[in-house]
């Protein structure tokens, strides 16, 4: 796999990852992976920390695997599931240091909740 140049921050792969092993359980995520040629994550996921370290082109290779395996639109249904997954663990860590925990953001209405 050719490397992109441009980086993710270690924590937001690894949400991704650990939701991704959620959704998807444990031995498929597993097969994802050495499908998508990224065997060093097997038994050790990328580093709980904000360094700009995780190529975009390893995450590219990730979703092309997913797509490969569940087709089209199983693909994009299980990236929707995995998306909200690790939306929900990175608002965790940094909903506060954001205000997405303070009431009044809370209070907006989803955008696709009225469309």
């Amino acid at each position: 796999m050719q490397l992109a140049g441009l980086y993710l921050p270690n924590r937001i792969a690894r949400y991704f990852f650990v939701a991704m092993d959620d959704v998807m359980g444990q031995a498929a995520f597993k097969t994802l992976l050495k499908q998508a040629g990224l065997l060093d994550y097997v038994n050790q996921l990328p580093p709980d920390n904000l360094a700009k370290e995780f190529d975009f082109a390893s995450m590219t290779a990730l979703n092309m695997a997913l797509e490969d395996s569940y087709g089209i639109r199983g693909g994009r249904g299980m990236t929707l599931r995995v998306g909200r997954a690790s939306f929900s663990l990175g608002m965790r860590t940094f909903g506060a240091m954001a205000g997405m925990s303070d009431p009044a953001f809370r209070a907006l209405p989803r955008r696709g909740a009225t469309q």
